[in-house]
């Protein structure tokens, strides 16, 4: 028996964690499955039991992200596979259906270990850890400058590679960018993770030290999840950036998404605001910061439209959360 049966990839979004998935899913005994985002947009109090056709309607839902994408919607096939896979499970909560869930693609895919890569997860430490005692959480971290011009350009996503993104999520993307935000979530995410850092069941992965020693990276990772390292794992296509067009001839890893920002279109204001609220946690990670004399004079403007964008933000978010107060809690009313 493995002593991990599930493995759990968070951090701050654009962090690396879908590269990381692609990485764990080439070996023979691990299945990664798509963003599922369950903990934020699809949990419901784990002590509830749930009516027969929520069940079906949840269980549904996941069979949906997993075969046609986080973006598609309920179709007739998925629900009568929930119907169908939910008929002898009776006085089920939202947890039990996601357990049924992953025994369902681990026993179709014949594998022993389940991979999951939502970033937000890493929000949800302490309920994965109770739910999922015999887990091993991933948490990327990436420099966040680099984060924040990946998030600055996610909204091209659609027209470099990735087509079932529909329109309304490239508008989404575009209209909730804003630099105070992300260098929010992206220093929140790593202060969660820093009460749970000690934990026997996490381990640190910095991007950055991914492409530049592979190898040694995903050895310690295997090690850590108790199976072998194949090579095979370093063959993964090089496709999910927001810079650059997917290739999915070239396998591998591509050392010039280190430090992008520095040679990039982000502004001095957004760097700037990326360092003040996010320093403290840059250096204790090596991450250095670029020096300012004086702070840029379009820093007013972005503190400026802040509010407007936060407001912007909360309704543009509205219905990816199934309790947007408790997702609000958890990614700014840091204990």
């Amino acid at each position: 028996m493995r002593s991990v049966k599930q493995v759990f990839i968070t951090g701050s979004s654009r962090s690396g964690t879908t590269m990381m998935s692609r990485i764990l899913n080439k070996h023979p005994h691990i299945l990664s499955l798509q963003e599922l985002h369950f903990f934020n947009s699809l949990y419901v109090n784990s002590q509830s039991k749930l009516e027969k056709k929520e069940a079906e309607a949840l269980l549904s839902r996941l069979l949906t992200i997993q075969s046609e994408g986080l973006f598609s919607k309920n179709s007739h096939v998925n629900n009568l596979k929930a119907e169908k896979l939910l008929n002898k499970n009776n006085n089920l909560n939202s947890i039990d259906v996601l357990k049924l869930f992953f025994q369902y693609n681990l026993t179709k895919s014949n594998s022993e270990i389940i991979c999951e890569q939502t970033p937000s997860n890493i929000f949800y430490f302490q309920e994965l850890l109770d739910v999922f005692p015999d887990s091993l959480i991933l948490n990327m971290i990436r420099d966040p400058r680099d984060v924040m011009l990946s998030q600055k350009h996610k909204w091209k996503r659609r027209y470099l590679g990735a087509k079932k993104i529909p329109i309304y999520e490239v508008i989404r993307s575009y209209i909730n960018y804003h630099p105070i935000l992300i260098a929010w979530f992206w220093n929140s995410s790593i202060l969660h993770y820093n009460k749970y850092a000690k934990n026997k069941h996490t381990m640190l992965v910095y991007f950055e030290k991914l492409l530049e020693n592979p190898e040694e990276i995903i050895s310690e990772i295997c090690r850590k999840i108790n199976i072998d390292f194949t090579s095979e794992m370093m063959n993964i296509p090089n496709i999910g950036s927001s810079i650059k067009k997917d290739n999915i001839k070239y396998l591998g890893f591509d050392k010039s998404k280190i430090q992008q920002w520095r040679s990039s279109d982000l502004k001095k204001a957004e760097i700037y605001i990326c360092q003040l609220i996010c320093g403290s946690q840059m250096k204790k990670h090596g991450y250095e910061n670029k020096k300012f004399i004086l702070p840029p004079f379009s820093l007013l403007l972005y503190i400026i439209s802040f509010p407007i964008y936060l407001v912007i933000s909360f309704l543009l978010n509205l219905n990816r959360s199934a309790n947007i107060f408790r997702t609000i809690r958890k990614r700014f009313l840091i204990k």
